[in-house]
């Protein structure tokens, strides 16, 4: 039976005055405006789908402070943030074309082309080719709009100086980046429009500056707002909506490497569903309740607590969470079985969870047995968005290990998912998937080649277990050798149900699949 989570510890205090040393990475972005239809236009891009750290994400041009940037000349740049200040005006040279410097007009468009496309392929240096072209690089446009801070369970790390730049006038930004795979200017309701429907994934800073934008009053207004962002702790976002209704609320467990957290779904607009409150430790508790009451405090009231499966990873903190908030515990009824806690809700495949709000959601209740018999997804047919627990992750495989675990079932189930179209998926460890459909088909491309070794190794004589373990997943460390041998059974337990292999109590060997009847049969 699951042991109860001690009391959270107490809210998190506001921000000190020194930052605590973090192993970040310097960076700019920059969110460059103009004026359109007496409204204010931004310049976003699409990253491209990629890149390890938000890939597919709408994002402004930006990027890693360089080595040279510090020491690097340009007039007007702001106490304190000279190297955010290099960094912003080379990355939105590289990344739109727009280059701020006093004399840039003095160069042909050819010059500036041939100095764009050299810096986009590495050929040369931004400061040393600005000198040599004699350009006077100007950082006085650029306005200081706040700090964020990368949380940390994401792949790397990033301090992020954002400016807000008025486009200089005459300037036709242009992406192309090997760093982006679109981008324009958009006006920010239309933005969130996009972000609403799950078309536009936002982090948590780009869609605070498309909300401060769409209620533009005043330069001074937007600044102090882009300074003091809301539900904002340390330059650290607490609410991470990448597209609205679905709250990512990653919480360390006791996982599977290379996962450390699971992710903790809050999902709704105006009535709310917990999925898998797995968190191990008081504090992952407190953080967790502490979210949930900043959301009652926009109106938002959850509603229950679902479970895709019983792995205590997703369920730990679901009996604790259950108590401190008064509220039910779904899950299917295979899953009810291996939980030492009542379940309130058994949900079935095909099941419809309706949540009222602002944008109404309905969730179809997938049941996708495979890595665990009660395996549970969440469908959202019109923004083609998966809630997908364990059947795919943000990094790695799954594993699938017997007796709970089949091979079969879960490779007709990752089909069936497939066949949906979804658009993102939402995993239960590790980051979004933008590439939705992508990801399923190199899941079920890899499952097929492990199968067709396994399958050669047999019909050319190995027949041992662990030979064969050895053969297809290498040396592999302690924590490793558990899953890697349950993936293994599973592959053979396929194989056998399908007659291409037989086990004679000592080792496996080809089958003997019946040959199809001919037709004097």
């Amino acid at each position: 039976m699951t042991t109860p989570i001690p009391t959270p510890m107490p809210m998190p205090t506001p921000m000190p005055t020194a930052m605590p040393q973090l192993n970040l990475v310097d960076s700019a972005a920059v969110v460059m405006v103009r004026r359109e239809e007496n409204a204010l236009s931004t310049f976003w891009l699409k990253r491209a789908k990629n890149l390890r750290m938000a890939g597919g994400f709408y994002a402004f041009p930006g990027g890693k402070v360089d080595l040279e940037d510090p020491t690097t000349p340009a007039e007007g740049s702001s106490i304190g943030l000279h190297r955010f200040c290099l960094a912003a005006l080379r990355e939105l040279f590289e990344e739109t074309g727009v280059l701020l410097a006093k004399n840039a007009s003095a160069l042909s468009p050819l010059a500036l082309k041939a100095f764009r496309e050299a810096l986009m392929r590495g050929q040369v240096s931004f400061a040393q080719e600005a000198k040599k072209l004699g350009l006077q690089l100007d950082a006085s446009p650029l306005l200081p709009a706040g700090i964020w801070i990368t949380p940390a369970f994401f792949p790397m790390r990033f301090y992020t100086q954002f400016f807000v730049l008025p486009c200089p006038e005459g300037a036709n930004p242009q992406v192309r980046s090997e760093e982006a795979e679109e981008g324009g200017w958009v006006f920010p309701a239309e933005a969130l429009r996009l972000w609403e429907e799950g078309k536009a994934l936002l982090h948590p800073p780009n869609l605070n500056i498309m909300r401060c934008l769409a209620g533009f009053h005043s330069e001074a207004q937007l600044l102090h707002e882009l300074k003091n962002p809301p539900f904002c702790i340390e330059h650290i976002g607490q609410h991470l909506e990448f597209q609205r209704g679905i709250f990512v609320l990653p919480l360390k467990s006791h996982t599977l490497p290379p996962a450390q957290y699971t992710n903790t779904y809050i999902v709704g607009t105006g009535e709310l569903w917990v999925v898998d409150p797995g968190f191990c430790n008081p504090e992952e508790a407190a953080r967790c309740l502490r979210i949930l009451e900043e959301l009652k405090t926009l109106g938002k009231t959850p509603k229950g607590i679902l479970l895709t499966h019983h792995h205590a990873d997703h369920m730990e903190g679901a009996q604790w969470l259950s108590r401190q908030c008064a509220l039910p515990i779904a899950c299917h009824a295979l899953t009810a079985q291996h939980l030492g806690f009542a379940v309130q809700r058994l949900l079935e495949d095909g099941e419809v969870l309706s949540l009222q709000g602002p944008m109404p959601m309905h969730l179809e209740v997938l049941h996708t047995p495979g890595h665990a018999p009660g395996h549970l997804c969440l469908w959202e047919e019109r923004r083609k968005t998966l809630i997908a627990g364990d059947m795919v992750a943000g990094q790695g495989t799954i594993a699938i290990a017997p007796p709970e675990g089949d091979m079969a079932a879960y490779v007709e189930q990752l089909e069936r998912l497939l066949a949906l179209g979804p658009r993102t998926i939402y995993p239960a460890h590790g980051p979004t998937i933008v590439e939705a459909k992508a990801k399923l088909q190199s899941y079920l491309r890899h499952r097929a080649a492990r199968e067709r070794q396994l399958l050669g190794l047999i019909t050319e004589g190995e027949s041992d277990e662990e030979a064969l373990c050895e053969a297809i997943y290498g040396m592999l460390g302690e924590q490793a050798q558990g899953p890697a041998r349950g993936s293994l059974l599973a592959l053979l337990s396929k194989l056998e149900k399908e007659g291409k292999v037989v086990f004679d109590g000592i080792g496996w060997h080809p089958g003997f699949e019946e040959e199809a009847c001919g037709a004097d049969c």
